[in-house]
């Protein structure tokens, strides 16, 4: 299996950046990730960089977000194009954050909730684009809990919700263990949410 960097070799020097600046992120938070470290990692010269996003770090930052936001969105819809059950698309993306994790040795975090804690007043934007993206990946979410029925469409936002929540405040659980079993732990707690909705409430 490729590591991370060696995932990023080959794309277009804009991939590469927007990759590099979410790996990094992801491992070390925001503020902590310098310029110097992406353009390191993303194996391109400065002026890439600025010609790229003339905002520098933030701009990066932005399209990182934006990324991230694509790549969730479109999970969830096609787990909606093949009528994957509630039960099904719940349990594909517990095990699937918690393999991720022990594939990186438990040194990554979820890019979202890295940014909600790290964003501040002077960074306004960056925090409306988080807000944004939150709200878009939940509705994606929403879309692939009531595809099957199981779940009412009215309930669908609160419980995608709950169930982001959930697993997001259980990452940090699992890397400080380095262990997956925290959120195997949560998801055998959250799947009874998904036979109340069925029931009706």
């Amino acid at each position: 299996m490729k590591t991370p960097s060696e995932q990023v070799r080959g794309l277009k020097t804009r991939d590469r950046l927007v990759r590099s600046a979410v790996i990094l992120f992801q491992q070390r938070g925001y503020h902590a990730t310098g310029i110097a470290e992406i353009l390191h990692h993303a194996e391109v010269p400065k002026g890439s960089l600025y010609h790229h996003f003339p905002g520098g770090k933030e701009s990066l930052a932005a399209a990182a977000l934006d990324w991230l936001t694509e790549e969730m969105v479109g999970h969830f819809d096609r787990c909606v194009a093949s009528k994957q059950s509630a039960v099904e698309t719940v349990t594909a993306l517990y095990k699937g954050a918690a393999n991720w994790l022990a594939r990186h040795d438990y040194a990554t975090g979820a890019l979202f909730s890295v940014f909600a804690q790290e964003m501040s007043v002077e960074e306004p934007e960056l925090s409306r684009l988080l807000g944004l993206s939150y709200r878009r990946v939940i509705a994606a979410f929403s879309r692939a809990l009531t595809v099957d029925g199981r779940v009412a469409a009215m309930d669908g936002d609160a419980l995608a919700l709950t169930l982001l929540a959930t697993l997001d405040g259980t990452i940090p659980i699992a890397r400080s263990e380095r262990s997956k079993a925290p959120i195997l732990t949560a998801l055998n707690s959250v799947r009874p949410l998904l036979d109340t909705e069925a029931a009706g409430g």
